[in-house]
């Protein structure tokens, strides 16, 4: 299977001020040394708790953060595009070809333009003629579930989950080839989210698009991910197909992840959950060693001193040195 993207390394440091007037910088690293490829027709879910760094690593991807480090390649037929080394222009190009749904239906729309507006924006920028732009966003608006109508209607007229349509229709008027879905249903009610994700099915499948779906609910990731990355402190803990990664996890955190997904069951049959003590680390400190190591269960001397890194991100079966246990199937999935 062919790779549309590819993410090298890439790093994204925040600067925060200096410790003193003349002291060093302070740098929040949210994303750090990240590695992964994306195939074509796809959905890989990025998963972790809040501030891990997910958001930031698709902002970088679709460019609205410039990277500090690392390589972003977007694969074409006529070769690889290095998209952090591009000229402006170039990047504006392929911006088509990679779009984001944001997480806030309501925050990302324009309160004081109208939808029709909204969706045709893109395909102004890009250049398309009066007489196309009518008609994609005509076609657009019907497929993402909303009626021709409601394209002269503003923002505030409409519930979340319409709202979030109409993000939807924004980001695919162009046809792009990959789309990364930022917490795009977690803003909404439950079943609200399920036409969402219904709804990002059917589209994928009907256009061929390629999905990073960023979330922090691993049943929402299972429903609709073929691949799972797992995501702590900035870094890539564990990726992999998602079976392997939910039914036998090789990390602590992805275990703790699985183990905190909601179950019903009778109180007489209560299932003991694997959960992790304590907060996340400082991401402006300059840690050594596993950065879950003051949380985890199966720590040992050497994960103080070693960095419990993936040696490589497309081996599903990479195991932390800090896990002496035997593996445990998690079922209920």
């Amino acid at each position: 299977m062919n790779h549309v993207l590819e993410v090298k390394n890439v790093c994204k440091f925040f600067q925060l001020g200096k410790t003193k007037m003349f002291g060093e910088q302070i740098l929040l690293k949210a994303v750090n040394d990240v590695s992964f490829k994306l195939y074509e027709g796809e959905t890989l879910g990025i998963i972790g708790e809040s501030g891990c760094g997910k958001s930031t690593l698709g902002r970088c991807i679709v460019n609205l953060y410039n990277t500090t480090s690392g390589q972003i390649f977007y694969n074409e037929p006529k070769g690889e595009i290095n998209l952090t080394q591009a000229s402006e222009r170039v990047r504006q190009y392929h911006r088509r070809n990679i779009q984001i749904i944001f997480q806030d239906p309501f925050a990302s729309l324009n309160p004081r333009i109208n939808i029709f507006e909204t969706i045709a924006e893109p395909l102004i920028v890009n250049g398309f003629r009066k007489e196309e732009i009518n008609q994609r966003v005509a076609e657009i608006i019907e497929e993402v579930g909303l009626r021709k109508e409601h394209l002269r209607r503003f923002p505030h007229s409409f519930s979340g989950g319409q709202r979030q349509r109409i993000g939807i229709a924004r980001a695919l008027v162009v046809g792009p080839k990959i789309v990364i879905c930022d917490e795009a249903v977690s803003a909404l009610d439950v079943s609200v989210q399920a036409q969402i994700i219904n709804l990002l099915k059917k589209l994928q499948e009907k256009n061929k698009f390629t999905y990073i779906f960023i979330s922090h609910d691993m049943s929402v990731i299972n429903h609709i991910c073929d691949r799972i990355a797992v995501m702590y402190a900035g870094k890539i803990v564990e990726i992999g197909e998602k079976k392997d990664v939910l039914k036998y996890p090789k990390h602590p955190y992805t275990e703790a992840l699985i183990g905190a997904i909601p179950k019903l069951t009778n109180r007489k049959n209560k299932i003991k959950r694997k959960s992790l003590a304590g907060e996340p680390p400082d991401l402006t400190s300059n840690m050594g060693g596993c950065y879950l190591f003051d949380r985890c269960s199966y720590k040992s001397s050497e994960c103080k001193e070693m960095l419990n890194e993936l040696l490589n991100t497309e081996i599903s079966n990479h195991k932390s040195s800090c896990i002496k246990r035997n593996e445990v199937e998690l079922t209920g999935l």
